[in-house]
């Protein structure tokens, strides 16, 4: 995703270069913010998942070696 992005703001930003739009340069400013704030959300996402998934493991492990902790 990361290099998919950075290589459209590289093309429209060559393409505002060649056509003489300077207007083009914001708009592949504005799309690389909004990379880079999208790789940082997909990062924080599969950190909590590896996180929540490593604690159920954990909890999981907890209950089968202490069967005596289960209230009926």
């Amino acid at each position: 995703m990361n290099m998919f992005g950075t290589k459209t703001v590289l093309l429209v930003a060559l393409v505002a270069m060649i056509n003489g739009r300077p207007d083009f340069l914001d708009l592949a400013l504005a799309y690389a913010l909004i990379n880079f704030i999208g790789v940082l959300a997909i990062l924080k996402y599969v950190q909590n998942s590896r996180r929540r998934e490593a604690s159920e493991s954990v909890a999981s492990e907890h209950e089968s070696a202490n069967p005596q902790s289960k209230q009926p």
